[in-house]
């Protein structure tokens, strides 16, 4: 809306007024955060880092929506700087269906599957699948304490610290999928944008959002819960592709794979992909992107 100044005193004024107005009803951009497509390759000024949050959580977990309500508070404050990726994986994620054949919950509630091999291999690799839940690892990397498994409350200064590591890579995604087959193919471009010593992974993680069921929410059994950026598996395994080590600045690298979107009931209108660059020596996250594999 363009206000119209009172006194009307000179002509400037009048114009200041229009171009406050016009700055004010733009929409908010976010980004970039990957490789720009558009511009035939990056740098460190056109790239920003991106932050992996690896929520490790179950459905039988009573606190471990606290941890579901803080990722949700930091996303809106973070935005795309973030991804959250919902670990589903030991105890607590477990169907509860029987105990010495009788039914531990008559309403068959509690009873899906969450787990997969991949979440498991994680959750197990990292020491944390032994751990109470709710816990989480920021870009697999240790916060201020020199911890890298860490607490929900812990989780923002966390991030604070990873967005401001240098900007290593840039990842440029393309996906597509076949209603017909299932098959979900992805294609990601790695740029390095520092020379590089370390050997380098990366992994394409299938994650599924918006899954209605059943969570325990401290003293409540919620039938109606909505699981947040579920990880369903992944196009190449817990760890993903060898991209090489001693890599320069500028050096580009197209690795592509492809599977069958698993479980049956998962909808693949709420699936993406993500890409996780890691450091295969220290198994930090180095750079991360995401593509739904229906636009």
């Amino acid at each position: 809306m363009i206000y119209i100044i009172q006194s009307m005193k000179t002509k400037s004024v009048l114009f200041l007024a229009l171009i406050a107005s016009i700055f004010s009803s733009c929409d908010v951009v976010d980004g970039p955060y990957g490789v720009p497509i558009d511009n035939g390759g990056t740098d460190t000024n056109t790239v920003s880092n991106k932050v992996l949050v690896e929520d490790f959580t179950g459905h039988t977990c009573v606190y471990c929506p606290d941890a579901h309500r803080e990722a949700e508070r930091l996303q809106a404050i973070y935005g795309k700087k973030i991804l959250v990726l919902g670990n589903h994986s030991g105890f607590f994620a477990s169907p509860k269906v029987t105990s010495g054949g009788i039914p531990i919950y008559p309403d068959s509630s509690f009873s899906y599957d969450f787990r997969n091999p991949i979440s498991t291999a994680v959750a197990t690799d990292f020491g944390i699948i032994a751990l109470g839940y709710p816990k989480g690892m920021i870009n697999r990397s240790k916060d201020n304490s020199n911890n890298l498994i860490i607490e929900w409350s812990a989780w923002e200064a966390a991030i604070d610290k990873a967005l401001a590591k240098p900007v290593l890579a840039g990842l440029e995604m393309t996906t597509t999928y076949d209603a017909g087959s299932k098959n979900i193919s992805c294609s990601v471009v790695t740029e390095v944008l520092q020379d590089l010593t370390n050997n380098l992974q990366l992994a394409m993680y299938v994650v599924e959002d918006s899954i209605v069921n059943w969570q325990k929410d401290g003293s409540v059994n919620e039938r109606n819960y909505m699981h947040r950026h579920v990880l369903r598996g992944s196009l190449n395994g817990a760890y993903g592709i060898d991209l090489g080590a001693g890599l320069s600045k500028g050096t580009k690298i197209t690795k592509t794979a492809s599977a069958t979107l698993s479980p049956a009931d998962a909808n693949p209108s709420h699936v993406s992909i993500y890409a996780v660059l890691t450091n295969a020596v220290t198994k930090e996250v180095i750079q991360v992107e995401e593509q739904k594999i229906i636009p």
